[in-house]
């Protein structure tokens, strides 16, 4: 027995602890495991990148990403108001002082808007569907609560300039030939596939396996109503440099003060969202991250 047991702890310390990420990673602060050292090196990322930026999930996401991808043009800077201002996103969702090198690291899918409207240059932001023809691991995704999104994607179109009651915000939303576009827009620029095989969007039950699989499979998700905490995470799956903006909105919304709870309820007591199920997804899979990896930041 006695030689048994002898034998086995010697294999335990010979063999046990060689390599373990168990052990190397263990985040003595939460109790939890974090990404191994290699796994949060961004030079180690499938290059060339691309975000998801479906319009009103936060233009902001820019700067943090830009740090993560670009840490080398941004470790060296002598930060003032003119380098500060050069490197943050600015209102043409561009990137001014990025180097040529950077923007190279980052691609695009075919463009939501008329691409004759799209400049050369640092595309992070731009919108575009997803570029299928590159892993799903050099994917990153912004996502914001559909209804949230749809309210502010109306106000952006000024479609509700002059409304202030739930009622009648709900009526307008509802009855715009907009409708099915904005509650779906999510959807369709994270599985672009749903454009062409629209069976996809009368399925719920195949789409949602659809959408958290390809989900699960991502880079990252960051919420927009959980900014700071998104940015966090981000900081906790990846080692780079911070940005002095990355926490700073960059692009203001309009407060117009609508019950987005309230006209959601009505929106749904008609049907489905189709961004909803989506939006679950992603939700589902940030907790999970940010239990993993980061529950400090929240």
């Amino acid at each position: 027995f006695f030689r048994c047991a002898a034998f086995a702890l010697f294999c335990l310390l010979c063999y046990g602890f060689q390599g373990n990420s168990s052990i190397d990673n263990f985040n003595g602060t939460s109790g939890l495991l974090k990404p191994r050292v290699v796994d949060r090196d961004p030079s180690k990322l499938l290059y060339p990148l691309q975000w998801i930026h479906t319009p009103k999930t936060g233009t902001s996401f820019a700067n943090v990403l830009y740090a993560l991808s670009c840490g080398e043009d941004l470790k060296n800077l002598k930060w003032d108001d003119q380098i500060l201002k050069r490197h943050s996103v600015d209102s043409a969702t561009d990137i001014r002082g990025a180097s040529e090198h950077c923007r190279l690291k980052w691609t695009h899918g075919e463009w939501v808007y008329d691409p004759k409207k799209v400049k050369k240059g640092f595309l992070i932001g731009k919108h575009s569907y997803r570029n299928t023809s590159i892993p799903l691991q050099s994917i990153f995704v912004s996502i914001r609560e559909p209804v949230s999104r749809l309210i502010s994607h109306f106000i952006y179109q000024n479609d509700l300039k002059a409304v202030v009651g739930s009622q009648e915000a709900f009526d307008i939303v509802r009855k715009s030939n907009r409708f099915d576009l904005f509650s779906r827009f999510q959807t369709l620029m994270v599985l672009p596939e749903t454009r062409t095989n629209t069976s996809l969007l009368n399925n719920l039950t195949v789409l949602k396996h659809f959408a958290c699989q390809t989900i699960s499979k991502v880079a990252w998700v960051g919420l927009t109503e959980k900014f700071d905490c998104s940015v966090c995470l981000l900081h906790s799956m990846y080692e780079f440099p911070h940005h002095p903006r990355e926490t700073f909105n960059m692009r203001p919304a309009k407060i117009y003060g609508f019950n987005e709870s309230e006209i959601g309820r009505m929106i749904r007591k008609e049907g489905a969202i189709i961004d909803d199920i989506l939006y679950d997804c992603a939700k589902a899979r940030f907790e999970r991250d940010v239990k993993r990896f980061a529950p400090h930041c929240c």
